[in-house]
Protein backbone atom coordinates (compact mmCIF):
# COMPACT_ATOMS: atom_id res chain seq x y z
CA UNK A 1 0.00 0.00 0.00
CA UNK A 2 1.24 3.47 -0.08
CA UNK A 3 1.93 5.59 2.18
CA UNK A 4 -1.72 7.48 3.87
CA UNK A 5 -2.13 11.05 3.85
CA UNK A 6 -2.46 12.39 6.87
CA UNK A 7 -6.12 13.17 7.59
CA UNK A 8 -7.41 16.91 8.16
CA UNK A 9 -6.81 18.38 11.01
CA UNK A 10 -9.52 18.65 13.76
CA UNK A 11 -11.86 21.42 14.06
CA UNK A 12 -12.01 23.61 17.17
CA UNK A 13 -14.76 23.79 18.99
CA UNK A 14 -16.77 27.05 18.13
CA UNK A 15 -17.03 28.20 21.88
CA UNK A 16 -14.79 28.14 25.11
CA UNK A 17 -14.39 25.32 27.09
CA UNK A 18 -17.68 25.23 29.80
CA UNK A 19 -16.84 27.06 33.42
CA UNK A 20 -19.26 27.16 36.29
CA UNK A 21 -17.92 30.68 36.55
CA UNK A 22 -19.87 32.33 33.93
CA UNK A 23 -23.11 30.00 34.99
CA UNK A 24 -25.03 32.25 31.95
CA UNK A 25 -23.15 30.60 29.02
CA UNK A 26 -22.38 26.91 30.51
CA UNK A 27 -25.39 25.38 29.10
CA UNK A 28 -24.67 26.41 25.58
CA UNK A 29 -20.83 25.87 25.82
CA UNK A 30 -21.63 22.25 27.33
CA UNK A 31 -23.77 21.28 24.35
CA UNK A 32 -21.39 22.53 21.83
CA UNK A 33 -17.99 20.56 23.67
CA UNK A 34 -20.40 17.55 23.83
CA UNK A 35 -21.60 18.29 19.99
CA UNK A 36 -17.38 18.63 18.81
CA UNK A 37 -16.74 15.26 20.69
CA UNK A 38 -19.23 13.24 18.93
CA UNK A 39 -19.12 14.93 15.54
CA UNK A 40 -15.02 16.19 15.48
CA UNK A 41 -12.68 15.20 18.04
CA UNK A 42 -13.87 11.12 17.97
CA UNK A 43 -14.04 10.69 13.95
CA UNK A 44 -10.91 12.75 13.85
CA UNK A 45 -8.98 10.78 16.03
CA UNK A 46 -9.96 7.81 15.02
CA UNK A 47 -9.05 8.60 11.41
CA UNK A 48 -5.97 9.60 12.34
CA UNK A 49 -5.33 6.19 14.52
CA UNK A 50 -6.07 4.22 11.43
CA UNK A 51 -3.74 6.43 9.29
CA UNK A 52 -1.05 5.60 11.79
CA UNK A 53 -1.71 2.01 11.65
CA UNK A 54 -1.89 1.69 7.86
CA UNK A 55 1.31 3.85 7.41
CA UNK A 56 2.90 1.65 9.97
CA UNK A 57 1.83 -1.69 8.05
CA UNK A 58 3.39 -0.14 5.21
CA UNK A 59 6.86 0.79 6.72
CA UNK A 60 6.73 -2.98 7.98
CA UNK A 61 6.54 -4.36 4.57
CA UNK A 62 8.97 -1.48 3.07
CA UNK A 63 11.61 -2.72 5.93
CA UNK A 64 10.75 -6.72 5.15
CA UNK A 65 11.23 -5.85 0.98
CA UNK A 66 14.70 -3.80 2.60
CA UNK A 67 15.41 -7.03 3.87
CA UNK A 68 14.95 -8.93 1.12
CA UNK A 69 17.13 -6.86 -1.15
CA UNK A 70 20.05 -7.35 1.14
CA UNK A 71 19.46 -10.88 0.85
CA UNK A 72 19.57 -10.66 -3.57
CA UNK A 73 19.89 -14.02 -4.11
CA UNK A 74 20.87 -13.10 -7.87
CA UNK A 75 18.63 -14.52 -11.21
CA UNK A 76 15.84 -17.31 -9.87
CA UNK A 77 17.34 -19.45 -12.89
CA UNK A 78 20.48 -19.93 -11.54
CA UNK A 79 19.53 -20.87 -8.19
CA UNK A 80 19.00 -24.82 -6.41
CA UNK A 81 18.24 -25.80 -3.29
CA UNK A 82 16.37 -24.42 -0.41
CA UNK A 83 15.71 -20.27 0.10
CA UNK A 84 14.35 -18.51 2.97
CA UNK A 85 13.36 -15.29 3.97
CA UNK A 86 14.42 -12.71 3.45
CA UNK A 87 15.51 -12.71 0.08
CA UNK A 88 14.77 -11.95 -3.63
CA UNK A 89 15.65 -13.08 -6.99
CA UNK A 90 15.38 -11.48 -10.69
CA UNK A 91 13.33 -13.18 -12.78
CA UNK A 92 12.55 -11.48 -17.03
CA UNK A 93 13.57 -8.26 -15.31
CA UNK A 94 11.08 -8.34 -12.85
CA UNK A 95 11.90 -8.43 -8.62
CA UNK A 96 10.16 -10.75 -6.78
CA UNK A 97 10.42 -10.87 -2.69
CA UNK A 98 10.24 -14.37 -1.10
CA UNK A 99 7.06 -14.59 0.70
CA UNK A 100 7.27 -18.15 2.64
CA UNK A 101 10.51 -20.23 2.58
CA UNK A 102 10.74 -23.18 0.08
CA UNK A 103 12.48 -26.60 0.30
CA UNK A 104 13.37 -26.01 -3.23
CA UNK A 105 13.68 -22.53 -5.35
CA UNK A 106 13.40 -23.97 -8.70
CA UNK A 107 9.54 -25.68 -7.79
CA UNK A 108 8.56 -22.16 -7.99
CA UNK A 109 8.20 -19.86 -10.66
CA UNK A 110 8.33 -16.78 -9.85
CA UNK A 111 5.06 -14.78 -11.14
CA UNK A 112 3.08 -18.26 -11.06
CA UNK A 113 4.07 -19.45 -7.71
CA UNK A 114 2.07 -18.07 -4.84
CA UNK A 115 5.14 -17.86 -2.60
CA UNK A 116 6.75 -15.29 -4.53
CA UNK A 117 5.29 -11.62 -4.34
CA UNK A 118 6.44 -8.65 -7.41
CA UNK A 119 8.30 -5.66 -5.31
CA UNK A 120 5.05 -3.81 -6.24
CA UNK A 121 2.78 -6.59 -5.43
CA UNK A 122 4.43 -6.95 -1.83
CA UNK A 123 4.33 -3.02 -1.49
CA UNK A 124 0.41 -3.50 -1.97
CA UNK A 125 -0.42 -6.98 -0.39
CA UNK A 126 -1.99 -6.37 3.60
CA UNK A 127 -1.25 -9.87 4.52
CA UNK A 128 2.72 -9.62 3.78
CA UNK A 129 4.27 -11.25 6.81
CA UNK A 130 6.93 -9.20 9.31
CA UNK A 131 8.92 -11.66 11.50
CA UNK A 132 11.79 -9.31 13.16
CA UNK A 133 11.65 -10.64 17.04
CA UNK A 134 14.98 -9.80 17.63
CA UNK A 135 15.09 -5.90 17.15
CA UNK A 136 13.24 -3.19 15.12
CA UNK A 137 14.58 -2.73 11.86
CA UNK A 138 15.73 0.96 11.66
CA UNK A 139 16.29 3.64 9.07
CA UNK A 140 19.90 2.94 9.18
CA UNK A 141 19.54 -0.61 8.36
CA UNK A 142 17.01 -0.27 6.05
CA UNK A 143 19.36 2.45 3.93
CA UNK A 144 21.83 -0.44 4.19
CA UNK A 145 19.59 -2.67 2.54
CA UNK A 146 19.08 -0.40 -0.14
CA UNK A 147 22.94 0.20 -0.40
CA UNK A 148 23.40 -3.23 -1.05
CA UNK A 149 20.76 -3.86 -3.44
CA UNK A 150 22.90 -1.07 -5.64
CA UNK A 151 26.26 -2.32 -5.24
CA UNK A 152 24.58 -5.69 -6.66
CA UNK A 153 22.50 -4.72 -9.13
CA UNK A 154 26.20 -2.53 -10.46
CA UNK A 155 28.41 -5.91 -10.44
CA UNK A 156 25.70 -7.70 -12.30
CA UNK A 157 25.83 -8.38 -15.80
CA UNK A 158 22.99 -6.64 -17.65
CA UNK A 159 20.76 -8.13 -20.38
CA UNK A 160 19.32 -6.13 -23.91
CA UNK A 161 15.97 -8.66 -23.03
CA UNK A 162 15.03 -11.62 -21.20
CA UNK A 163 16.04 -13.17 -24.83
CA UNK A 164 18.34 -11.03 -26.14
CA UNK A 165 21.73 -10.44 -25.35
CA UNK A 166 24.27 -10.08 -22.20
CA UNK A 167 26.05 -6.58 -22.32
CA UNK A 168 29.77 -7.39 -21.17
CA UNK A 169 32.41 -4.83 -20.37
CA UNK A 170 34.07 -3.28 -23.55
CA UNK A 171 37.86 -1.44 -23.38
CA UNK A 172 41.25 -1.55 -24.32
CA UNK A 173 44.30 -3.07 -22.32
CA UNK A 174 44.85 0.01 -20.15
CA UNK A 175 41.49 -0.11 -18.96
CA UNK A 176 41.99 -3.39 -17.74
CA UNK A 177 40.62 -3.82 -14.24
CA UNK A 178 43.38 -3.26 -11.72
CA UNK A 179 43.31 -6.48 -9.56
CA UNK A 180 40.86 -8.50 -11.33
CA UNK A 181 39.69 -11.95 -9.79
CA UNK A 182 39.46 -15.29 -11.60
CA UNK A 183 36.93 -15.92 -14.30
CA UNK A 184 36.82 -12.06 -14.99
CA UNK A 185 36.08 -11.66 -18.96
CA UNK A 186 36.11 -8.48 -20.87
CA UNK A 187 36.10 -7.69 -24.82
CA UNK A 188 39.54 -6.15 -25.36
CA UNK A 189 39.57 -3.65 -28.29
CA UNK A 190 43.64 -3.54 -28.52
CA UNK A 191 44.04 -7.31 -29.30
CA UNK A 192 44.52 -8.30 -32.61
CA UNK A 193 45.37 -5.31 -34.11
CA UNK A 194 42.60 -3.41 -32.86
CA UNK A 195 40.05 -5.70 -33.86
CA UNK A 196 39.14 -7.27 -30.66
CA UNK A 197 38.99 -10.20 -29.23
CA UNK A 198 37.85 -11.84 -25.53
CA UNK A 199 39.81 -12.60 -22.63
CA UNK A 200 39.56 -13.91 -19.43
CA UNK A 201 41.22 -13.80 -16.59
CA UNK A 202 42.64 -17.11 -15.46
CA UNK A 203 44.10 -15.89 -11.69
CA UNK A 204 47.64 -15.23 -12.71
CA UNK A 205 47.33 -13.31 -16.48
CA UNK A 206 44.74 -12.25 -19.12
CA UNK A 207 44.00 -15.26 -21.31
CA UNK A 208 42.77 -13.99 -25.23
CA UNK A 209 40.03 -16.53 -26.65
CA UNK A 210 40.86 -17.70 -30.22
CA UNK A 211 43.64 -16.83 -32.15
CA UNK A 212 46.13 -14.43 -30.98
CA UNK A 213 47.88 -12.24 -34.01
CA UNK A 214 51.30 -12.79 -32.74
CA UNK A 215 53.27 -10.93 -35.37
CA UNK A 216 55.06 -11.44 -38.76
CA UNK A 217 58.60 -12.55 -39.01
CA UNK A 218 60.41 -12.02 -41.54
CA UNK A 219 62.89 -14.73 -43.50
CA UNK A 220 65.13 -12.46 -45.55
CA UNK A 221 68.01 -13.62 -43.51
CA UNK A 222 69.68 -15.77 -41.56
CA UNK A 223 69.81 -19.31 -40.30
CA UNK A 224 67.61 -19.79 -37.39
CA UNK A 225 64.10 -17.80 -37.21
CA UNK A 226 62.72 -18.15 -33.91
CA UNK A 227 59.16 -17.18 -32.59
CA UNK A 228 59.54 -16.79 -29.15
CA UNK A 229 57.27 -15.44 -26.15
CA UNK A 230 54.76 -18.43 -26.35
CA UNK A 231 52.38 -17.79 -23.04
CA UNK A 232 52.47 -21.33 -21.38
CA UNK A 233 48.96 -21.44 -21.28
CA UNK A 234 49.08 -21.86 -25.22
CA UNK A 235 48.19 -25.39 -26.32
CA UNK A 236 48.32 -24.48 -30.22
CA UNK A 237 50.70 -22.71 -32.43
CA UNK A 238 50.25 -21.70 -35.97
CA UNK A 239 52.90 -21.00 -38.52
CA UNK A 240 51.86 -19.51 -42.17
CA UNK A 241 54.95 -19.47 -44.03
CA UNK A 242 54.50 -17.30 -47.18
CA UNK A 243 57.03 -17.74 -50.13
CA UNK A 244 59.79 -18.79 -47.91
CA UNK A 245 63.13 -19.64 -49.63
CA UNK A 246 66.13 -20.74 -48.61
CA UNK A 247 69.50 -19.50 -50.05
CA UNK A 248 70.71 -23.37 -51.54
CA UNK A 249 68.95 -26.33 -51.35
CA UNK A 250 68.14 -27.49 -47.65
CA UNK A 251 65.52 -29.46 -45.50
CA UNK A 252 63.99 -27.31 -43.28
CA UNK A 253 63.25 -28.09 -39.15
CA UNK A 254 61.00 -26.84 -36.99
CA UNK A 255 62.20 -27.10 -32.94
CA UNK A 256 60.15 -27.40 -30.14
CA UNK A 257 62.44 -24.38 -27.44
CA UNK A 258 61.79 -24.23 -23.84
CA UNK A 259 63.54 -21.67 -21.62
CA UNK A 260 66.62 -23.48 -21.27
CA UNK A 261 66.97 -24.50 -25.04
CA UNK A 262 65.84 -26.40 -28.35
CA UNK A 263 65.06 -30.15 -28.35
CA UNK A 264 67.38 -31.33 -31.29
CA UNK A 265 66.76 -34.95 -30.60
CA UNK A 266 63.48 -37.70 -30.58
CA UNK A 267 61.21 -36.31 -32.97
CA UNK A 268 58.97 -38.55 -34.82
CA UNK A 269 58.59 -36.32 -38.26
CA UNK A 270 58.00 -37.98 -42.08
CA UNK A 271 57.27 -36.25 -45.01
CA UNK A 272 56.90 -36.94 -48.79
CA UNK A 273 60.64 -38.13 -49.26
CA UNK A 274 62.64 -38.85 -46.07
CA UNK A 275 62.12 -38.81 -42.26
CA UNK A 276 63.96 -37.20 -39.20
CA UNK A 277 64.44 -37.19 -35.22
CA UNK A 278 66.36 -34.02 -35.16
CA UNK A 279 62.81 -31.79 -35.56
CA UNK A 280 59.86 -31.70 -37.73
CA UNK A 281 61.16 -31.82 -41.36
CA UNK A 282 60.15 -29.83 -44.55
CA UNK A 283 62.01 -30.69 -47.47
CA UNK A 284 63.30 -27.40 -48.61
CA UNK A 285 63.73 -25.18 -52.16
CA UNK A 286 67.25 -25.66 -54.09
CA UNK A 287 67.70 -21.88 -54.39
CA UNK A 288 65.10 -20.94 -56.59
CA UNK A 289 61.95 -22.31 -55.06
CA UNK A 290 59.29 -20.78 -52.51
CA UNK A 291 56.94 -22.62 -49.98
CA UNK A 292 53.76 -21.17 -48.94
CA UNK A 293 51.22 -23.18 -46.26
CA UNK A 294 49.86 -23.81 -42.91
CA UNK A 295 52.53 -25.20 -40.05
CA UNK A 296 50.60 -26.10 -36.87
CA UNK A 297 51.29 -27.92 -33.98
CA UNK A 298 48.98 -28.67 -30.81
CA UNK A 299 49.67 -30.08 -27.44
CA UNK A 300 48.34 -33.13 -26.46
CA UNK A 301 48.26 -35.06 -22.86
CA UNK A 302 51.84 -35.63 -21.26
CA UNK A 303 53.29 -32.32 -22.91
CA UNK A 304 53.54 -34.20 -25.95
CA UNK A 305 53.49 -31.77 -29.36
CA UNK A 306 51.73 -32.93 -32.73
CA UNK A 307 52.91 -31.76 -36.03
CA UNK A 308 51.13 -31.20 -39.58
CA UNK A 309 52.22 -29.52 -42.30
CA UNK A 310 50.21 -28.39 -45.76
CA UNK A 311 51.12 -26.09 -48.38
CA UNK A 312 52.22 -25.61 -51.91
CA UNK A 313 56.03 -25.88 -53.03
CA UNK A 314 56.73 -23.69 -56.16
CA UNK A 315 58.91 -26.28 -57.97
CA UNK A 316 57.05 -29.94 -56.27
CA UNK A 317 53.89 -29.31 -56.14
CA UNK A 318 51.56 -29.75 -52.61
CA UNK A 319 53.60 -31.01 -50.01
CA UNK A 320 52.35 -32.68 -46.25
CA UNK A 321 54.65 -33.40 -43.46
CA UNK A 322 53.35 -34.61 -40.10
CA UNK A 323 55.62 -36.08 -36.73
CA UNK A 324 54.82 -35.82 -33.02
CA UNK A 325 57.20 -35.16 -30.41
CA UNK A 326 57.19 -34.94 -26.22
CA UNK A 327 58.95 -31.61 -25.47
CA UNK A 328 61.39 -31.41 -22.55
CA UNK A 329 59.49 -28.95 -20.43
CA UNK A 330 56.77 -26.02 -21.24
CA UNK A 331 57.40 -24.87 -24.56
CA UNK A 332 57.84 -21.13 -25.19
CA UNK A 333 58.96 -20.74 -28.62
CA UNK A 334 59.67 -22.53 -31.92
CA UNK A 335 62.68 -22.49 -33.98
CA UNK A 336 62.57 -23.03 -37.95
CA UNK A 337 66.07 -23.27 -39.24
CA UNK A 338 67.44 -25.57 -41.75
CA UNK A 339 70.27 -28.89 -41.57
CA UNK A 340 73.10 -27.00 -43.23
CA UNK A 341 72.87 -24.21 -41.91
CA UNK A 342 71.60 -22.75 -44.91
CA UNK A 343 70.32 -18.95 -45.01
CA UNK A 344 66.93 -17.66 -45.89
CA UNK A 345 66.49 -15.21 -48.40
CA UNK A 346 62.80 -14.49 -49.29
CA UNK A 347 59.73 -14.02 -47.65
CA UNK A 348 57.78 -13.58 -43.95
CA UNK A 349 56.07 -15.86 -41.60
CA UNK A 350 52.88 -14.42 -39.91
CA UNK A 351 52.36 -16.23 -36.39
CA UNK A 352 49.35 -17.04 -34.09
CA UNK A 353 48.46 -19.56 -30.84
CA UNK A 354 45.39 -20.21 -28.56
CA UNK A 355 44.59 -21.58 -25.80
Amino acid sequence: MPLETPPSAIAEPSLPLPSLADRASYGVRRREWLRWENEELTPGLLAFALNVYANALHAAQMATQAASTAGFLGEWGDQTGGATKPASVLHENVFYVLLQDVADITDHTPGVSIVWGSFEDSANAENTDFDDTTAALGVSQVQAAIEALVVRLAARVSRTSATGSAVMPVGTTAQRDLSPSLGYKRWNTSLNDGRGAWETWNGTTWEQEGWVYAGTVATTSGTDIDFNSIPAWVNEVELRPHGIRNAEAATILFRLGTVVGFDSTDYVSTDETSSAVSGFRLSGSNGSNTFTGRVRFVRGPDNTWEFDLVGLHSGNGVRNASGYKTASGVVTRIRMTTTAAVAFNLGSVPWYYRK
